[in-house]
């Protein structure tokens, strides 16, 4: 349960606890390292879980879309084809997307991609939290260092 409590300057301030944030489902999709990832990000109390893991190997965009959207959760993935190709889905679905951008060349490694989701990850869900409606990330790194930008919702 989100707590509120009361501003310095009088006004109530959105209070997200280490508990609250840590209960959102992450699905880390397989197109990551996702089940090492899944397990690390586990192993410091994250719900993650992994979509070979839930679903097995091959599993099609639009049913994780739907599965997430019952369960309230956030798609981790670098499925850049996905924003365009089930944009609709994941906006009926009411899903929030971190997408993760991958150097086109270069590709990302493991230890990267855990590194720049695990720097990231809690300021993501307390923005979910936050907004209360389903949002959209892009993770990158710029130069060494971890950055993501809010999307558009549209």
């Amino acid at each position: 349960m989100l707590k509120l409590r009361q501003g310095y300057n009088g006004r109530k301030k959105l209070r997200v606890s280490p508990v609250d944030i840590r209960t959102s489902v992450l699905l880390i999709d397989e197109n990551l390292n996702d089940r090492p990832i899944s397990q690390a990000l586990r192993l410091v109390d994250y719900n993650a879980k992994s979509v070979t893991e839930e679903f097995g190997q091959g599993v099609n965009d639009p049913m994780l879309i739907q599965w997430l959207g019952l369960q309230g959760g956030i798609w981790v993935t670098a499925d850049e084809k996905a924003k365009r190709t089930h944009a609709h889905e994941i906006n009926s679905a009411g899903i929030s997307v971190l997408w993760i951008r991958r150097d086109k060349k270069l590709g990302m490694s493991k230890k990267a991609q855990l590194l720049l989701i695990l720097w990231i990850i809690d300021d993501i869900l307390k923005e979910v939290y936050r907004r209360k409606t389903p949002v959209k990330f892009l993770a990158y790194y710029h130069g060494v260092k971890p950055k993501y930008e809010i999307l558009s919702n549209s």
